[in-house]
């Protein structure tokens, strides 16, 4: 009897936690539509909240012992900004950068810049954040981050993010190796080859992803000794991915 008991109010609490994880579910996909009407304004001033987005994850933490990120309205507002594709917020999101009520939120309104040009293609952003990216001292990575979805036809001029791959500190150089993904651009490859011969195993990584389609049979040479030259396990295991990807090309 005691175990039928123990085996029945078990089917019970687990009926409640499916339903409760419903629940949660449910209110999390209203907030994202909720979410979808509002102004930038809006995401720009709750894009570090560690508000929660619904008042079932208080009742979610106490029994399922559940926490994660998802629990905060950042979480989802930061998810929106990296699709963000509405470009009525172009205007106001480059008047924002003049002015003082945003000056403590530049970095986040040249990421929502970025992520607007790389998700709609857009080429008046784009040239205008490579006019900032020349002159911006401090924000160069937040104007890079959305790049690399940006189609960059051989008419772009990508010179200035070539300069920052040079002469860009750290995780400059990092963030401009990633923003020529995309790229119709054919001296790119062997531009990139050249930095992957000299580079660490970061930017060997990084550099893999870009010159990944436009890798040939001359590169197979270089790409060996950079795995000769690494000690890095994941990183020694996609360049040799990439040469056997090469090598089954027709």
């Amino acid at each position: 009897m005691k175990n039928f008991l123990s085996v029945f109010f078990k089917s019970i609490n687990n009926k409640q936690k499916d339903k409760l994880r419903e629940e949660f579910e449910n209110e999390k996909q209203r907030y994202i539509a909720e979410l979808e009407k509002k102004d930038i304004s809006f995401l720009l001033n709750n894009i570090d909240s560690s508000a929660y987005f619904s008042n079932l994850v208080v009742k979610k933490r106490r029994v399922l012992r559940s926490y994660g990120s998802e629990d905060n309205i950042s979480y989802y507002i930061r998810d929106q900004i990296r699709n963000l594709k509405k470009l009525e917020f172009k205007n106001e999101l480059i008047s924002f950068l003049t002015q003082k009520e945003y000056s403590d939120k530049k970095d986040d309104i040249y990421w929502c810049l970025s992520s607007l040009c790389g998700n709609t293609n857009n080429k008046e952003i784009y040239y205008f954040l490579m006019k900032k990216l020349d002159v911006e001292v401090n924000y160069k990575i937040q104007i890079l981050q959305g790049l690399w979805k940006f189609h960059k036809t051989i008419d772009y001029d990508i010179n200035p993010i070539k300069n920052i791959v040079i002469n860009g500190k750290y995780y400059e150089r990092l963030a401009a190796i990633e923003a020529l993904n995309n790229s119709d651009h054919p001296e790119i490859h062997n531009f990139l080859l050249e930095e992957f011969k000299s580079s660490g195993d970061d930017f060997m990584l990084k550099i893999l992803g870009v010159i990944w389609k436009t890798s040939t049979k001359e590169t197979i040479p270089i790409l060996e000794k950079g795995k000769r030259k690494s000690r890095n396990r994941y990183l020694r295991m996609q360049i040799e991915e990439l040469i056997d990807n090469i090598k089954s090309r027709k």
